[in-house]
């Protein structure tokens, strides 16, 4: 783990494009903040991305008892509560560097059973690492565009853990505000909580500044969701990840081009 920041460091320097990414959608962020404050904050993100790494080592190669990582987990009752009513559990969650190793640690520490979905990855071998790595810690892996099988998880009663907050350009995408910008949204959360009845409950698992030590941060079920406005519904969700990004700037994942279809001109 103590690897991890000059790992980062590393990629700084030799990821250029990648660290333009970062600097651009930090700017469009944060336009409050100077030049110099701004790359400070770069050079932080890179060190998170650099420990990021080796959580996916650590978490696909180890079992989740063998991480040496102090836990704090807040807002447990609220998934408890959401389980209770027995239409499963849309765990809903965000792209942060510490993605990886909270779904781990939130299992050890549950002891619930958790299917994830993702994005099936174009090579074939990367794709099998990655979802036998996955598979570690989530019962079952479903591919993004399963929606089938994800409501049949729903209806057994189970946890699903699902991440939509990455740019997303398709014709059904809603535009809602990130940032203080209007970006493409999925405004899939909201037709899969109206299909299933499941609460959604958000999580953001939050890397302690050791570096090593983590909060499992559970937030209470969104209330009235879905409301029968996807463009609303996708504005509640943006802002509770806004919320954490701007707590914790360095541990969201600014190399993706999160600002990539937003209706605001670039400036």
């Amino acid at each position: 783990m103590r690897l991890g920041p000059p790992l980062g460091r590393l990629l700084y320097r030799f990821v250029g494009r990648r660290r333009t990414i970062a600097r651009n959608n930090l700017q469009r962020a944060f336009p409050e903040k100077d030049l110099n404050n701004i790359d400070a904050l770069v050079r932080d993100h890179f060190q998170a991305l650099g420990i990021m790494v080796m959580e996916m080592l650590i978490t696909w190669w180890k079992r989740s008892d063998q991480i040496p990582a102090k836990i704090v987990v807040t807002g447990q009752q609220h998934l408890q509560a959401a389980l209770a009513k027995g239409k499963g559990v849309l765990l809903l969650s965000a792209h942060f560097t510490s993605l990886e190793i909270g779904g781990a640690l939130l299992q050890r520490e549950t002891q619930l059973t958790i299917h994830g979905m993702y994005r099936p990855h174009e090579n074939p071998v990367f794709e099998a690492a990655v979802k036998k790595g996955r598979q570690h810690w989530f019962s079952q892996m479903i591919a993004r565009d399963n929606v089938k099988q994800m409501l049949r998880s729903l209806k057994k009663g189970l946890i699903v853990w699902y991440a939509p907050d990455q740019a997303y350009g398709g014709r059904n995408s809603v535009q809602a505000p990130f940032f203080g910008h209007n970006v493409a949204t999925n405004p899939g959360t909201s037709r899969i909580a109206k299909l299933s009845g499941a609460p959604v409950v958000p999580y953001f698992p939050i890397r302690k500044s050791n570096g090593l030590d983590y909060e499992l941060r559970l937030l209470p079920a969104l209330e009235n969701f879905p409301s029968g406005d996807i463009s609303d519904d996708a504005t509640v969700i943006n802002q509770l990840i806004e919320n954490i990004a701007r707590e914790y700037p360095e541990q969201y994942y600014w190399v993706h081009r999160r600002f990539k279809y937003s209706s605001d001109p670039i400036k």
